[in-house]
């Protein structure tokens, strides 16, 4: 296993960055959601922290996942 689980990918499934814990991560994760043009809401779920765009059917600006676990 990696010393790195959790990860921040964008739109595309595409890892931008890796963190060693869930707190670094989240924190990156809120301050990247910050610098977005809109707000976005951010909701905890057990296996990944995901950003929902506004819009129906929109797909997560960003989704902290851990290794392995797919993008929903």
């Amino acid at each position: 296993m990696t010393d790195q689980p959790f990860t921040i990918r964008n739109t595309k499934g595409r890892s931008i960055k890796r963190f060693p814990t869930y707190r670094e991560a989240e924190s990156a994760a809120v301050a990247r959601c910050r610098d977005k043009a809109h707000s976005v809401p951010i909701y905890r779920l057990r296996t990944h922290l995901a950003t929902v765009t506004p819009g129906a059917n929109a797909r997560p600006a960003i989704d902290l996942t851990l290794k392995g676990s797919l993008i929903v």
